[in-house]
C-alpha cells in the first residue's frame, strides 16, 4: 500500500463499518493517468500515486458512496497546492469573472440573509472551506462580519492580504456564528462527521450551517462507462463526483440531513416565493432564464443543497 493514502474502515458519513465495493481500480492504469494528464493539466506526479487503489465503497446503511484509500496530509497538500490550478492561474480566473458570477452569488446571499431576523450588518459568518474568497466578499459586502477558513495556505494568504481574517480549526471552536457557508467542501473532507461536530457547536443559537455538495442522477450506473480521459465535469459519464483524490465522499439528501440531525440540527428551506423574489432577473438569457426558473424547485427537493438549523 502507498505510504501516501491511509484506509478508512467506517463510512465517514454515518459511522457504519459494513459496505459493499461500488467500483476499483489501480492508480497505475492507464485510464486514471490519462484522467490526471487532462483534469490536471499535466501537474500530476504519477510516480507518487504507485501502488495505490482507486476504491469506491457504498455504504450499506446511508448508501453514501465514498473513497476507501485516501491522500494523508502530506499528499493532500501536494494535490491542492501544486496539482490544483495553480495561484496564478486562479486569480486570473477570478479576475475574469463577469457581472452574472457577481450577481448568483448576491442572490443566493441576500436569500440566506433573509432567514435572520436581524440586520446583515449584526450577522457572525464563516465561509468554510473559501477557496479565493468570492463568496466572503460578497457576503462582507452586505455587512456581516465574515470570517474565513480553507485547508490551502495559498488561499489563506490570498484572502487576508484582501483583509479577511481567517480562522483555523481550534478558532473556529472558541466563536459563534450565525450562518456557515460550505460550498462545494464536504465532498472533500476525511471525516464529515468529526467535521460536522466542530460546525454545529459553532451555531449560534438560532445559526444555519449550508451544505452544498456534488449531485447526480443515477450515479451508479455511471461507472461502468466512465470517459476517464474527459476532464468535463458535467458530461454524462464523468467521474467527477467521485473525483479521485479530491472528492472522498458523495452524498444523497437524506444522508446530509442525517448528519446534521446527529449534532441537533433540523433542515429548513428557503421559501420558493422568497427565492424567485431576491434572485437577479435573467429574463433577458433565454438559457438563464431557465435556471432561473428551475433552480429553486431543484434546490429545495432534488439537488444536494441543504440548510440545516439549530433545532
Amino acid at each position: 500500500m502507498n505510504s501516501l493514502f491511509y484506509e478508512r474502515h467506517q463510512c465517514p458519513v454515518c459511522g457504519n463499518k459494513t459496505s459493499d465495493l461500488a467500483f476499483k481500480i489501480s492508480y497505475s492504469s492507464q485510464e486514471l493517468k490519462d484522467y490526471f494528464h487532462s483534469f490536471y493539466a499535466g501537474r500530476v506526479d504519477n510516480g507518487l500515486l504507485d501502488g495505490a487503489e482507486f476504491n469506491i465503497q457504498e455504504c450499506s446503511s446511508c448508501k453514501v458512496l465514498y473513497q476507501k484509500f485516501i491522500p494523508n496530509e502530506e499528499l493532500s497538500r501536494i494535490l491542492y497546492e501544486d496539482w490544483v490550478d495553480p495561484t496564478e492561474t486562479s486569480i486570473q480566473k477570478i479576475q475574469n469573472y463577469g457581472i452574472d458570477h457577481y450577481e448568483f452569488n448576491a442572490s443566493e446571499i441576500r436569500q440566506l440573509f433573509s432567514l435572520f431576523d436581524i440586520p446583515s450588518g449584526k450577522l457572525n459568518v464563516l465561509d468554510f472551506g473559501m477557496g479565493w474568497g468570492a463568496w466572503a466578499k460578497m457576503a462582507s459586502a452586505y455587512g456581516a462580519q465574515t470570517y474565513g477558513y480553507d485547508f490551502s495556505e495559498k488561499r489563506n494568504s490570498h484572502a487576508q492580504n484582501h483583509g479577511f481574517t481567517i480562522l483555523d480549526s481550534e478558532e473556529i471552536k472558541l466563536k459563534k456564528f450565525d450562518l456557515i457557508n460550505t460550498e462545494q467542501v464536504f465532498e472533500h473532507i476525511p471525516n464529515p462527521l468529526e467535521t460536522m461536530e466542530i460546525l454545529s457547536n459553532s451555531l449560534s443559537q438560532k445559526g444555519i450551517i449550508k451544505i452544498s455538495v456534488p449531485h447526480a442522477f443515477n450515479f451508479k450506473s455511471r461507472l461502468k462507462k466512465i470517459e476517464w480521459a474527459t476532464s468535463q465535469k458535467f458530461s454524462n459519464r464523468s467521474i467527477n463526483p467521485v473525483a479521485p483524490l479530491e472528492h472522498l465522499n458523495f452524498f444523497n439528501r437524506s444522508a446530509v440531513v442525517n448528519l446534521g440531525y446527529k449534532f441537533g440540527l433540523k433542515e429548513i428551506k428557503i421559501p420558493l416565493r422568497t427565492q424567485y423574489s431576491l434572485s437577479s432577473n435573467f429574463f433577458n438569457k433565454p438559457k438563464s432564464l431557465l435556471r432561473f426558473l428551475f433552480r429553486p424547485f431543484m434546490r429545495n427537493y432534488f439537488y444536494n443543497y441543504i440548510l440545516l438549523k439549530k433545532l
